[in-house]
C-alpha cells in the first residue's frame, strides 16, 4: 500500500527560501505543534493529513514533490 514520507531536505530548502529559521518557526507558520512537526520531519511519525495540508498551504500545492515522497 502506498504511503507518504517527508522529504526533510526539501522542507529545509524551501524553508530557507521564505525565511524560516527553525522547526519551531516552521511549526508556528503551519499552525501546528512544534513536537508534531519535529516528529514528522525526523521520520518518527508519518505525516498526517493536517501536516500535509498545512505544508501545502504554506509552500503552495506545486511543491508537493519537493516536500514529500510517495513510497510503495
Amino acid at each position: 500500500m502506498p504511503d507518504i514520507e517527508v522529504n526533510r531536505a526539501g522542507f529545509l530548502r524551501l524553508g530557507n527560501r521564505i525565511g524560516i529559521e527553525s522547526e519551531r518557526d516552521l511549526a508556528r507558520r503551519m499552525g501546528m505543534d512544534a513536537a508534531t512537526v519535529s516528529r514528522a520531519l525526523s521520520g518518527q511519525s508519518a505525516p498526517g493529513r493536517r501536516f500535509i495540508a498545512a505544508s501545502l498551504k504554506l509552500f503552495g500545492n506545486g511543491w508537493f514533490s519537493e516536500l514529500f515522497t510517495v513510497i510503495d
